[in-house]
């Protein structure tokens, strides 16, 4: 994996997709599959962003259940961890479906982000929420 140039003095952090974190995450080549790329960035970074889209909070599949491995990783190596939402349209299967608020109400997403945030406090990483986007946001009713 590539190092940041050593006049880099800015915190730099990374948006991660759930595939590259924890126990069934991408394998890091530079190891020898010793670690998971996951792992490799949070080393590398300020922090980051899993993108755990998923439009309810709890259960199998749901978003504290994709996050868990990047907020252990993170609470593992003193590295934040912010937890992506996503709300605009991402097309009209069930898999783009569950993955975005898009097409909910305020009210309704907020009532599940409470519950991430609930279950993601018992986490020392966890650094909050990430919104994408503030247009698709702006756009929901209350």
């Amino acid at each position: 994996m590539a190092k940041f140039p050593r006049f880099l003095t800015l915190p730099i952090a990374a948006a991660l997709i759930v595939s590259a974190c924890g126990g069934g995450g991408t394998p890091a080549p530079s190891t020898g599959g010793a670690s998971t790329l996951d792992r490799e960035i949070m080393t590398r970074t300020a922090g980051v962003t899993v993108m755990a889209y998923r439009n309810t909070a709890a259960g199998t599949d749901g978003t504290l259940d994709i996050a868990g491995a990047a907020l252990a990783a993170g609470t593992a190596l003193g590295k934040p961890v912010r937890i992506g939402q996503e709300t605009t349209y991402l097309g009209d299967t069930a898999v783009d479906a569950k993955q975005t608020f898009y097409g909910w109400t305020r009210t309704a997403m907020d009532a599940q982000l409470t519950q991430v945030n609930a279950g993601a406090a018992a986490y020392a990483a966890y650094a909050g929420l990430a919104i994408h986007s503030a247009s698709g946001y702006a756009a929901m009713a209350p």
